[in-house]
C-alpha cells in the first residue's frame, strides 16, 4: 500500500496552533483590558456623579437651613408683621428694601415674597409691581395644609428655585405667608469649582413659559437657546463646548429619568469627556428636571492606556518567548517524527535493515525503540516466511514432477481406452447397420406380402360375387 505525503507537518500545525491560541489570549487579555479600562472610567465617573450629587444635596440642605434661618428671624420682626397686617404694600417694599439688598448680596437670596391667608401674591419684593396672582405652588400648599415651614426646589417662571415658606402668624392666627427662595443656578459655580466639570441644568418645558423665558434672555442680553431642544430647556451652564452641546440634550436627560446616569463617551480637541448626570426632584418628590455633567476624563483615560498597552506588550514578549520554545519544541518533535517516517516509508519499501536512533527521553523515544523492535521482529518473521517459502516451494516441485509422471500415465491409459472403444463403436456401428439393414428388407417383405394379400381379398371377393349370381339367376332378371 502506498502512502501519500501529508500536506501539512506536525511542526507547521503545531506552531499554527501556538500562534492561534497566542492571538486569541492577546486579543481576550485587550479586550477584556479594555472592558476593565470602561469599567475603570465608568466608576470614576460616577464617582463623580455621586460625589456631585451629595454635593448638591448638601449645598441644598446648607442654603434650606439658612433660608429657613433668615426666614425665622424676618417673622419675628414686629415692625415688618405691623406694616403686613396694615397691607401697605408700598411701605412694606420700602421698608424691606435695604435689607432685601443686603440679602441678595451677602446670601444669594433672589426672592422675597408675601402672601395672603388665600395664597394669593401680596408682594414680590423682587417685582414690586407684580402681584395679586393666585399662586399654586406646592411649597406654599404645604405650608397651607401643615401649618409648618416648608421648603423644598420647584420651578419658578423661568428657574429652578429653593424655597422656603412659613405661616405668618398673630396670636396663633395666619395672616399670611412669607416666601425667601434663591435661584439654584449658582449651585453650577460650586459643583464645577469643587469637581472641576462643566455642569448644566435642564428642565422640561412642560414647566416653563416660552414668552417668560423670552423677556428674561432679553434682559439678561444672552442668546435665547429655547428651540435647541425639543422638550427640554437648558437652563443654566457653566460652559457651551461642543462637549457640553453633546452632553447637555433632551436624549441624556430622558435617559437620567431612566434611572441611567453615564451616557455617552465625547473625544473633542484632544481629550476625552465622559457624559453623566442625576435627575432633580422638586419638593413635590416628582422628577423636575436633569443636572447634567461633563466630566474630562482624558487624564484616567491616557493612564488606562498605558496600563493597558504596557501589559499588552509585556503580555506579547512573554508569549513571543513561549513561541520560541514552542518552536523549538515542535521542530525537535517533527525531526524526531521525520526520521521515524522515513524509516517506516524504507521498510515498507523492502529495506528490512532500517532502524531509528532517537533521544528524546520522552514518548517519541520509546515509539522509537517500539519501532526497532518491530522490525527486528518483522526481519525475523520475513525471514522464517522465507524458509517457509523455498520448503514450499521444493515440495511444490516435487509434488509437480509426480503430476506430470502421472498425467503421462494416464494420458496413455486414455489413449489405450481410446482406441479400445473407438473399435468397439466401429463394430457396433457396423452390427447396427447390418440390422437396420436386415429389418428395412422385412419391411419390404411384409409391404408386399400387404399388398399381395390385398389383392387376394379383391379377387376372392369378384369371385364370390360371381358365385352369388350362380345362385340366384331371378335376381339378375
Amino acid at each position: 500500500m502506498r502512502f501519500t505525503r501529508p500536506k501539512f507537518k506536525i511542526s507547521t500545525k503545531l506552531i499554527a496552533g501556538y500562534v492561534v491560541v497566542i492571538v486569541l489570549f492577546i486579543a481576550f487579555f485587550y479586550l477584556n483590558n479594555l472592558d476593565f479600562q470602561k469599567k475603570s472610567t465608568d466608576e470614576a465617573v460616577a464617582k463623580e456623579i455621586n460625589g456631585a450629587q451629595a454635593t448638591f444635596k448638601d449645598i441644598q440642605q446648607r442654603d434650606t437651613f439658612m433660608l429657613s434661618s433668615t426666614l425665622t428671624t424676618i417673622l419675628r420682626d414686629q415692625t415688618i408683621e405691623s406694616i403686613f397686617l396694615q397691607q401697605d404694600r408700598d411701605a412694606l417694599y420700602n421698608h424691606n428694601q435695604p435689607l432685601f439688598d443686603e440679602l441678595q448680596e451677602k446670601y444669594g437670596i433672589t426672592g422675597w415674597n408675601f402672601f395672603t391667608p388665600d395664597g394669593r401674591m401680596f408682594l414680590r419684593m423682587q417685582e414690586k409691581d407684580n402681584y395679586g396672582d393666585q399662586i399654586d405652588r406646592f411649597t406654599l400648599k404645604k405650608a397651607e395644609a401643615t401649618g409648618e415651614l416648608a421648603s423644598g426646589i420647584e420651578m419658578g417662571k423661568t428657574a429652578y428655585a429653593l424655597r422656603v415658606v412659613a405661616p405668618y402668624r398673630q396670636d396663633n392666627q395666619i395672616i399670611g405667608y412669607v416666601e425667601l427662595y434663591e435661584e439654584i443656578p449658582h449651585f453650577l459655580t460650586i459643583l464645577k469649582d469643587q469637581a472641576g466639570s462643566d455642569v448644566s441644568i435642564v428642565a422640561d418645558k412642560k414647566f416653563l413659559n416660552k414668552a417668560d423665558w423670552i423677556s428674561v434672555t432679553q434682559a439678561r442680553g444672552i442668546k435665547n437657546n429655547w428651540d435647541n431642544l425639543k422638550d427640554y430647556l437648558v437652563i443654566g451652564a457653566t460652559g457651551d463646548t461642543q462637549s457640553t452641546q453633546e452632553c447637555f440634550s433632551g436624549k441624556n436627560v430622558q435617559l437620567v429619568s431612566q434611572g441611567k446616569n453615564i451616557f455617552q463617551t465625547i473625544k473633542n480637541g484632544g481629550k476625552e469627556f465622559v457624559c453623566g448626570g442625576f435627575e432633580i426632584i422638586d419638593a413635590s418628590g416628582a422628577q423636575a428636571g436633569a443636572l447634567m455633567i461633563v466630566a474630562d476624563m482624558s487624564d484616567h483615560a491616557v493612564l488606562a492606556n498605558t496600563i493597558n498597552h504596557t501589559g499588552t506588550v509585556y503580555l506579547i514578549l512573554i508569549l513571543g518567548i513561549a513561541l520560541l520554545i514552542g518552536i523549538m519544541f515542535s521542530r525537535s518533535i517533527s525531526k524526531s517524527i521525520a526520521k521515524l517516517s522515513k524509516s517506516v516509508s524504507l521498510m515498507s519499501h523492502g529495506d528490512l535493515d532500517q532502524r531509528v536512533d532517537i533521544r528524546t527521553g520522552d514518548e517519541i523515544e520509546y515509539l522509537g525503540k517500539e519501532f526497532n523492535k518491530m522490525a527486528d521482529d518483522v526481519k525475523k518473521a520475513y525471514r522464517q516466511q522465507e524458509e517457509k517459502v523455498r520448503q514450499r516451494t521444493v515440495e511444490l516441485e516435487q509434488a509437480k514432477t509426480g503430476l506430470e509422471a502421472s498425467v503421462r500415465e494416464r494420458t496413455q491409459e486414455l489413449e489405450k481406452a481410446k482406441a479400445g472403444i473407438e473399435a468397439e463403436v466401429k463394430a457396433r456401428t457396423d452390427e447396427l447397420n447390418d440390422t437396420v439393414e436386415t429389418l428395412q428388407q422385412m419391411n419390404n417383405s411384409m409391404i408386399n406380402r400387404e399388398l399381395k394379400m390385398i389383392e387376394l381379398k379383391e379377387k376372392i371377393s369378384e369371385l364370390e360375387a360371381k358365385l352369388g349370381q350362380k345362385d340366384n339367376p331371378k335376381t339378375s332378371i
